[in-house]
């Protein structure tokens, strides 16, 4: 493949003609008819792709598309595929090195149009003292339609040296000639980059990681509603993807900034007036209600071939049924979580908490730590959850029921919650060092809660369309085998879980815990 050298910025095109003269009076030069090449440039919502610094790009052939993954630090242009249309999700592009490598990257994120362009382009090809043979290619790359994020109309013109293999040394030599004799600026920013900083919603605007930068003398209540808005912030980036049904992940972050909402909420009290905590607590946990079925149907379907993998090779095909009742299930509970969200009731919830949120903090004396320093606020929250966790978990012994190994969950996102909140008032290497001790023991908790909450559904759909009549023996007896599966590594997971919450539990961990949070 041609490796990038070096590409220049042309701010003036009428200076095209000139380069073109000297370079033929250096070199035989050839030149090819330029042609205009209508891209998409696609990325996921929040730029999966170009922060491993590429771009999936569409360029608009006769009847079909050609794909490629351009590599944004270079500018060179991976191996193409023809399409007939283009897909939403990775996995519906045919077998090939570009699924390959865009799956790995995206993962269950839909392909976005990011950027609509037309480039004019020609190329000039410089040949060796016989004329025959292509030493160098220059690729003049220029705008001439606005992208959808209404990009700049005066841009200047791109020049992309493009190499034959194993003749560098002539690149070099041109390289050098632009620059001195032409006075050609190098451009270390390929053209699509620049192209993204001029739209209105360039790359990394969206993300689902959490940091508010807090200042540990700020009042309490000051800090609370700057954490709350960032919150707001990613439930609203999210909702047009939850409405439009692009891909899982849109639903699952709206309801992460749901459940981080409802912790603020719960956990940090004596900071907000009381009577809008509870109204939003109300508000918050009916989007809770809406939105839980949606997303636990979202995560059987994104696992469902893994749960056909459990089963032998015979029997795989015998879980069809159970397929296509989540498919009908998903798209009903989808509907009335959409119809929900569009309802006046709940733009007005949305509307008076954003008045409310925007409105200057006052101090309220009535509340014990409104005006507080967040820090002193923060060290006490956190360390209230975590001695209730520690105590919570040291009550499990391998009969307790199901429930309460949920409570210690739901009370360890709570501290997990707690923690990324107030994240930068604290020694950023301390804090995720806590957070990577805590994680596994997360993981834990979750896959129990997870493998018996599956099971038992899987059990009910089997019984009730068994009642029905829906499902023949073949069919029940795939779906028992797989509860029965789903069960046994529910088992081991249990097993697990001593073993994981001492390693929480230590006393290292708690040393550290103490020194970070508990008050002198």
């Amino acid at each position: 493949m041609k490796q990038y050298i070096r590409q220049f910025r042309l701010e003036d095109a009428s200076q095209i003609s000139l380069i073109q003269q000297q370079l033929a009076a250096l070199m035989p030069l050839q030149i090819s008819v330029e042609e205009v090449r209508h891209c998409t440039y696609y990325d996921s919502f929040d730029w999966r792709l170009y922060k491993k610094q590429k771009l999936l790009v569409a360029q608009q052939q006769e009847e079909s598309l050609l794909l490629y993954l351009e590599n944004l630090p270079s500018g060179v242009r991976g191996i193409p595929l023809q399409v007939k249309e283009m897909p939403r999700f990775a996995w519906h592009l045919p077998d090939s090195p570009l699924r390959e490598e865009v799956d790995a990257l995206l993962d269950m994120r839909a392909l976005l149009p990011q950027l609509n362009v037309a480039l004019h382009e020609s190329r000039w090809n410089l040949l060796d003292k016989t004329a025959q043979q292509v030493l160098l290619s220059l690729r003049l790359s220029s705008l001439h339609v606005h992208s959808k994020h209404q990009v700049a109309p005066s841009l200047p013109t791109w020049i992309v040296l493009e190499p034959v293999q194993g003749e560098g040394k002539v690149a070099r030599k041109i390289s050098e000639f632009l620059q001195s004799s032409l006075h050609l600026p190098v451009e270390d920013t390929p053209l699509a980059v620049h192209l993204l900083s001029h739209s209105n919603q360039p790359p990394s605007t969206h993300s689902s990681s959490f940091a508010v930068p807090l200042e540990p003398t700020m009042a309490a209540n000051q800090a609370v509603k700057q954490i709350l808005k960032v919150l707001l912030t990613h439930l609203r980036d999210n909702e047009p993807g939850v409405l439009a049904d692009l891909d899982t992940e849109f639903l699952h972050n709206y309801r992460v900034a749901v459940r981080r909402t409802r912790t603020v909420l719960g956990q940090i009290k004596q900071v907000l007036p009381k009577s809008m905590v509870e109204r939003m607590r109300k508000n918050f946990a009916q989007l809770g209600e809406f939105s839980t079925p949606v997303r636990d149907l979202d995560v059987y379907l994104l696992n469902f071939e893994d749960y056909r993998a459990l089963l032998p090779q015979p029997m795989q095909p015998d879980l069809e049924p159970l397929l296509h009742y989540l498919q009908q299930q998903r798209a009903q509970e989808l509907g009335r979580l959409q119809r929900h969200l569009q309802t006046a009731t709940h733009k007005k919830f949305i509307r008076d908490w954003q008045v409310f949120l925007n409105a200057a903090a006052r101090p309220q004396h009535s509340l014990t730590h409104s005006a507080q320093p967040i820090k002193t606020v923060a060290d006490e929250c956190i360390w209230q959850a975590y001695s209730k966790m520690l105590k919570m978990g040291e009550a499990i012994t391998p009969d307790s029921p199901a429930d309460a190994l949920h409570e210690v969950r739901k009370q360890g996102k709570k501290l997990r919650y707690l923690i990324e909140f107030f994240n930068t008032l604290y020694a950023p290497k301390k804090i995720n060092k806590l957070i990577k001790n805590f994680k596994i023991f997360q993981e834990t908790l979750g896959a129990i809660q997870d493998y018996a909450v599956q099971a038992n559904y899987l059990r009910t759909i089997a019984d009730a369309l068994g009642a029905a009549g829906t499902l023949n023996t073949a069919h029940l007896l795939a779906m028992g085998m797989l509860v029965g599966h789903i069960e046994q590594l529910q088992q081991q997971a249990r097993a697990a879980f001593s073993e994981h919450f001492q390693a929480f539990a230590d006393a290292q961990n708690q040393q550290l815990f103490s020194r970070l949070f508990k008050s002198p």
